[in-house]
């Protein structure tokens, strides 16, 4: 099963399984398919749990997976005023990030998915150990606004 985040603004489902005679996509906003491979767009920023049914009709199966996907478009760069930087960039794995007040912290992977949600305030030490190297995006919201910035995690 391929989940894969498109440059605009959707995602693009597909099944790569043989031996199913069906399969049905709920994707979470009232929106259905039976497709193998579908491209669909979210009309709203939120967080969705999309459900994949899996029909066989000779072994009398209905598997079912589940996704949780948060739709936020964390690759769009906001012009919002305020200071913050984060330094080195590319790091191997500890990113040292400046805000100047109480903000929430979110850091997703470059398919959208959040992988990281705290909330801190002043300088911080981000910690990506255990992560694959590549682009992650750093969300930063507080009562000012949301600032994105992008990151590279190599060795």
């Amino acid at each position: 099963i391929d989940l894969i985040r498109t440059e605009i603004d959707g995602y693009d489902f597909s099944v790569q399984a043989s031996n199913y005679d069906s399969i049905s996509w709920d994707f979470g906003d009232g929106q259905f398919s039976n497709q193998d491979s579908i491209f669909h767009q979210y009309q709203i920023n939120q967080q969705y749990n999309v459900l994949l049914s899996v029909y066989s009709k000779n072994n009398c199966q209905k598997i079912e997976f589940n996704y949780n996907i948060d739709t936020y478009n964390v690759s769009e760069i906001e012009s919002i005023q305020f200071d913050t930087n984060v330094y080195p960039n590319p790091s191997s794995r500890f990113f040292h990030v400046n805000i100047e007040e109480n903000s929430s912290i979110l850091v997703f992977n470059l398919e959208g998915k959040k992988i990281l949600e705290t909330t801190k305030d002043k300088t911080f030490q981000l910690d990506l150990n255990g992560l694959k190297n590549g682009v992650y995006f750093i969300r930063i919201i507080n009562h000012k606004g949301v600032k994105n910035l992008k990151i590279i995690k190599n060795e």
